[in-house]
Parts: structure tokens; sequence; C-alpha cells
């Protein structure tokens, strides 16, 4: 199985398990109810089938967990991620490679009970030992309209803009295989979409103020 074909795969059990979570939240009629319930059961035996190692591939192995808290949450909301664009006084940008060998801004999930700006400094702590300010928040993407790899459920990134204040280099290989600063004329092969938020932060880090982006599907 593909990873992409098991990303289609699971986005399919998320709808099926979000329309039964919001029909449970909302209906009154014990009918309702009943087949609601029915359906979450039925989501729930899915997954339990597909844990079994013979029959899940490893291409969908990763959404195992993601695919046991959709099915049972109370109410099935997207993720939320952040990400941050960080340039040093020679205008390189911060780049780290993460586990699935893809270089990237660095930054994760967010964590409870912190704020976006709280997280995405911790995020750039944790994986590289810099301490940032955040500066301008860039823009808010939608994982269903660029399809961030390793990524199941839908997931809302927030990538912001950073200002160096500190600490060494130095790549947490627990969450991540390496970081560094590249210059904009060296950039290891990335997604499209982090080279368009590097530019678009490279612009702000420069001065040029800019609207923040927020991705949406075109009407």
């Amino acid at each position: 199985m593909t990873q992409k074909y098991a990303q289609n795969f699971y986005k399919i059990i998320e709808t099926i398990a979000a329309r039964a979570r919001t029909g449970l939240a909302f209906s009154t009629h014990p009918y309702d109810i009943l087949r609601y319930e029915e359906i979450l059961n039925a989501l729930d035996d899915l997954q339990a089938l597909l844990a079994n190692e013979g029959v899940l591939s490893s291409a969908l192995y990763y959404l195992k967990k993601d695919i046991v808290d959709i099915v049972r949450q109370e109410y099935v909301t997207p993720k939320v991620a952040v990400a941050t664009a960080v340039f040093n006084s020679q205008d390189d940008i911060l780049l780290v490679k993460r586990m699935d060998e893809i270089w990237a801004l660095p930054g994760g999930y967010a964590d409870i009970p912190f704020d976006p700006i709280e997280n995405a400094k911790k995020e750039v702590k944790e994986e590289t030992g810099l301490d940032i300010t955040i500066t301008s928040l860039i823009g808010v993407y939608d994982s269903n309209i660029n399809k961030f790899p390793s990524i199941g459920r839908q997931v809302y990134l927030l990538v912001f803009l950073g200002s160096l204040q500190g600490g060494t280099l130095v790549a947490n290989t627990t969450e991540i295989k390496g970081a560094m600063f590249f210059s904009l004329q060296t950039l290891p092969e990335i997604l499209p979409v982090t080279l368009s938020q590097i530019e678009y932060a490279y612009r702000m880090h420069k001065g040029e103020v800019l609207p923040t982006i927020v991705e949406h599907n075109a009407e």
C-alpha cells in the first residue's frame, strides 16, 4: 500500500468518524444515537483489524494511533501544528532534517497548555537548542490543501517568523536527524510549500510589510 493510498484511506475513516461524532453531539432521537454508535463501533473494529501486523502495511502503520484517537474522541477537529522560520545574521535559514529524511522548518504538534507562540519557541529550542522570539505570523496552512508528508489527519499549520536570540545549535537526535543553517542559494531538497514559506518569511525578515497568509479552497 503506497503512502498516498494510505493517506486517502485514512481520510475516509476520519471523515466517517467525524460525521458520526458530530451526529452524537447533536442528536436526541434514540434511533439516530444508536446508529451513530454502531458506525463508531464498526470503525473501532476496522482499526483493530488493521492493527494486525499481517494486514497493516508499513505505509499505514504510522496512522494507527490517530485512527484510534479519531474514532474514540468526543468531537473530531483538525490538529494544530507550529513551525518557525528563523534567519541568522547572514540571512541563512534554519532547517531541520526530520526522521522521514525531509528538510523542513523546525516545528511540531502544539502541546497543551502552551499558547501558539510558546509552542513555536519550545519546538525550536527542543529540536535545535536555539532561543528565539516570535515576531510575526507568516501564515496558516491546511494539510488538506498542501499534502504534508507523514500526516494523515487534517492539520492546521501555523508558521511564524522568529528572531534568533541565543543558544547553541545542537540537533536533538531523539526528534530529528540534523539541524543547520542554509543560504537561500544552497537549500537542500524541500517541499514546494516549505520553499514558498521561506521565501515569504525572508521578505518579512528584510522588513517588507506583508499580510498573513490564510490558505483556503477556491470558491
